[in-house]
């Protein structure tokens, strides 16, 4: 039962992250994407899933929740970026924003996961 709802919890954050990066670069180009960019979308999205669904398996829900919130200031920053206007620079600065915030929701997640089991592991005592 465990194992049917880490892989719904990887699939609820992959689903969603492949669909919104792909309308995104469809949205920014306006053009056909290609079968590459696609797979790259996939594996993006499955590495994603795949963190969020670790996390939820060993029960690291403060590093879950903080991880997703920081997809999900991402992929706005990235719409943002994208609705900037067509210099050329704002698909780039997009992405390179989605990837930020994704890494820092990452590091940030860990961090407040081993602050939260520290300080129950103290109290314990």
């Amino acid at each position: 039962m465990k194992k049917n709802k880490t892989l719904l919890v990887g699939l609820a954050v992959a689903v969603p992250s492949f669909l919104l990066i792909l309308g995104g670069i469809k949205f920014a180009y306006s053009s056909s994407i290609s079968i590459q960019n696609v797979i790259a979308y996939v594996v993006i999205a499955a590495i994603l899933g795949g963190i969020s669904a670790g996390f939820y398996h060993y029960k690291l829900i403060h590093a879950l929740q903080i991880f997703i919130l920081g997809i999900v200031i991402g992929y706005f920053e990235m719409f943002k970026s994208f609705s900037g206007g067509s210099d050329g620079w704002g698909d780039l600065a997009g992405l390179l924003s989605l990837f930020a915030w994704i890494v820092i929701g990452f590091l940030i997640g860990l961090i407040v996961q081993i602050s939260v089991n520290t300080f129950k592991k103290i109290s314990k005592k």
